[in-house]
């Protein structure tokens, strides 16, 4: 029988669980920005991204996904001061999530965090996004996907989720906005090799 994803590190150690409702709303996209690029590279993921630097991601309500097990192991960075507060397993350094806080609801699972793996097109569907595609690595082009609608869902979902009152629900921040745990955020130095090609 078919089992839905379920939030999870590589190890087993961390561990969460999607509402129903994360199924029926949400966005399945990938990114090939620069940021997620240097994410990827930061927790040592280099397979997080597809061979031309694209990061697969299930944005969700925040209120649809809760943390059950070991959330002391969650460690987040901030690739700058403003930036997304990022999200990684540190017992395994698998990717979790980016989310820009409780103001806009929504938080992007990274695939590598859903498992069973073989599962998340069955339940989320095929990729109706390609975002940032003139970021891509290597020199053959990548065609951009799905815009304007896949801004136009990403809109409904996180407005419908602030409407709702979810950042108040949020696994990954407190209600008064703070991230559960503290980001570390990189300096220059510490930024730099990163956005190297």
């Amino acid at each position: 029988m078919n089992q839905a994803p379920g939030v999870q590190c590589k190890c087993g150690t961390f561990k969460g669980q999607l509402s129903d409702t994360a199924f029926q709303r949400h966005n399945h996209l990938v990114c090939y920005c620069h940021d997620c690029q240097a994410f990827a590279r930061y927790v040592g993921a280099s397979m997080t991204m597809n061979e031309r630097g694209g990061t697969e991601i299930i944005q969700v309500a925040c209120s649809d996904v809760t943390i059950t097990e070991d959330q002391e192991s969650l460690a987040a960075v901030r690739l700058s001061e403003g930036g997304l507060t990022r999200w990684y397993a540190s017992c395994c350094d698998t990717p979790v999530g980016n989310a820009p806080g409780t103001g806009l609801p929504f938080i992007g699972l990274i695939h590598d965090c859903l498992q069973p793996a073989d599962q998340i097109e069955k339940s989320f569907g095929s990729v109706t996004l390609i975002a940032f595609a003139n970021k891509a690595l290597g020199e053959d082009r990548v065609e951009p996907r799905g815009m304007p609608m896949g801004f136009i869902r990403f809109l409904l979902l996180a407005l419908g989720a602030k409407f709702r009152g979810d950042g108040k629900r949020h696994a990954f921040f407190l209600p008064t906005g703070e991230p559960i745990t503290n980001p570390a955020v990189l300096n220059d130095a510490e930024r730099a090799p990163l956005y190297a090609e």
